[in-house]
């Protein structure tokens, strides 16, 4: 992974960004100071993304151990309809609950794709018998749905792991990064997505055209 020079304005950290949240304007409605409340909230939410990874390691490996008439389900998807058919059949009729709240969340699938590179050998192993732990200390969550269809994206959490990077450094780091990335190789390769519906992430265009509404 090339580190471009930073040669492209900053987005998320400038100045004229974190005007839009005074922070003297911020205050409770019970007795916790800013700080205190700023704490807590960071705290409970690490603690619930922990739970949430440990939690879709051990589900994800659950899940590729179905077989069904001698075939595996290797795939989270796309395995043939005759095999995911019977899958969700038995989540739904045998297991008693809906595989596609977990199954079809966007955010949950995307993590997911990180599994057989944070761990080697992931259907070998038994997440119920080892610890399977989230690979970094500094960054969260967040960082891995930004760069997920990126094909530098390990070398890109590293180093901001390496950095201790705080998530709109990190966004702003990744966006210098696509558009140098895409002049050097004078094609829009990358390109962020940014709507009021999801959080802003990285999407990549392999050998196709885009359009002009596509580029943020």
């Amino acid at each position: 992974m090339k580190n471009y020079k930073k040669t492209y304005e900053d987005t998320y950290s400038a100045e004229r960004s974190i005007k839009r949240c005074d922070i003297n304007k911020v205050s409770t409605d019970i007795d916790l100071t800013v700080n205190d409340y700023k704490e807590k909230i960071r705290k409970t939410i690490l603690s619930f993304q922990k739970e949430v990874f440990n939690h879709l390691v051990k589900i994800s490996w659950l899940n590729r151990r179905f077989v069904y008439d001698g075939k595996p389900r290797i795939n989270k998807c796309s395995n043939g309809f005759y095999l995911d058919r019977a899958f969700g059949v038995f989540m739904r009729n045998y297991v008693g609950v809906e595989n596609r709240m977990i199954g079809k969340n966007n955010l949950y699938t995307k993590i997911e794709t990180y599994f057989d590179d944070f761990f080697e050998d992931f259907d070998a192993r038994n997440p119920f018998e080892e610890e399977m732990e989230f690979p970094y200390k500094h960054i969260t969550l967040e960082y891995l749905i930004v760069v997920y269809q990126m094909s530098e994206r390990l070398e890109l959490l590293g180093y901001a792991e390496k950095e201790k990077m705080p998530y709109v450094k990190f966004l702003d780091y990744v966006i210098n990064y696509i558009c140098n990335f895409n002049e050097e190789h004078n094609d829009y390769q990358y390109i962020i997505k940014v709507s009021n519906m999801f959080m802003p992430y990285v999407k990549k265009y392999e050998g196709a055209k885009i359009k002009t509404s596509d580029i943020h």
